[in-house]
């Protein structure tokens, strides 16, 4: 289960591996899961952005909880299980699909109905309701600016008041200012950013460690800044976030007006690299990611991550 104490480190999420069609090719989902597990990441997690939560629906989320619990039990890697929904009856179907197995998952990470914002008293009802179907495990929150409300500490601390299994966050905010003040607000949770390309300064601030994409394609890398960023030993650490730095400018910026889906950019990358199974295709009505764009992050993969790479 997790907690203040083990929830750290680096998370990863899980991409759904499909084919041309969308259909899920079960055998390699589950070759990734064990890749992830046995590159050492310290979780991971599924169903968010990558894992494509709002393309899939309640059968083949049970499906997914089934072979990830079956999968990761033979292992030390943490799991938190994605529970997206566009309400809080939605949500919390998927809250109990995933705690109703034998084994449990170690968490669960949750968003907001992101269709329409939201109040302050309708997020702390939704926190309270999905706290209560959760049977004691532990929420994390997607914290993310597509739900329409993106949380500070002054929602955060009304939310603790009636829901203390609330105990960290993906905090996907690019705002220095908004990232220091959460990261340093003393509440009783552990703040994860989203990208190795912050991780130094967001390690300074009082981050725990990163919910990551760039573990789908170099999880040695990642895990190497982050044992860099807990020991302190900065000038080491900040030539290995270099890396992801200038695979970001020179790799994915270039991209940006294609105006891809998170799932798209994961999956692409995934690709190219080639330490997953997983291929491009997703579901529709977006778009995979080109052939050409694959093979440019590849080249620039290559060029910073070589080492790391197959």
């Amino acid at each position: 289960m997790l907690n203040l104490t083990n929830l750290k480190g680096i998370f990863s999420c899980v991409p759904m591996a499909m084919n041309k069609n969308g259909e899920f090719i079960e055998n390699d989902y589950r070759a990734d899961i064990r890749a992830l597990c046995e590159s050492g990441v310290h979780g991971i997690y599924t169903t968010g952005s990558t894992g494509e939560w709002y393309a899939i629906d309640d059968k083949e989320f049970s499906w997914m909880v089934d072979v990830i619990l079956e999968e990761i039990a033979k292992y030390p890697t943490l799991l938190e299980i994605g529970c997206g929904g566009l309400s809080t009856e939605s949500t919390i179907k998927r809250v109990k699909i995933a705690v109703s197995a034998n084994s449990k998952p170690d968490g669960l990470q949750v968003l907001l109905p992101p269709w329409q914002r939201l109040t302050d008293d309708e997020i702390v009802d939704f926190f309270k309701a999905v706290a209560d179907a959760a049977e004691g495990i532990p929420l994390i929150h997607y914290n993310t600016s597509r739900a329409k409300r993106f949380l500070t500490e002054r929602e955060y601390e009304k939310i603790l008041k009636t829901t203390p299994t609330l105990i960290g966050s993906k905090f996907s905010s690019s705002d220095i200012g908004t990232v220091i003040s959460v990261l340093r607000s003393g509440l009783p949770m552990n703040h994860f950013v989203g990208n190795e390309s912050i991780l130094v300064s967001a390690t300074i601030w009082g981050s725990k460690g990163v919910h990551s994409e760039f573990s789908l394609c170099w999880p040695k890398a990642c895990l190497k800044l982050f044992e860099l960023c807990q020991k302190g030993n900065w000038d080491e650490a900040i030539k290995e976030q270099e890396k992801f730095i200038r695979f970001t400018l020179e790799g994915t910026m270039p991209l940006l007006n294609r105006n891809y889906s998170d799932a798209a950019w994961d999956k692409g990358r995934a690709e190219a690299v080639g330490f997953l199974r997983c291929k491009r295709y997703i579901r529709p009505p977006h778009h995979w990611m080109s052939e050409n764009d694959i093979e440019h992050l590849r080249s620039v993969s290559k060029k910073y991550f070589q080492e790391w790479s197959k």
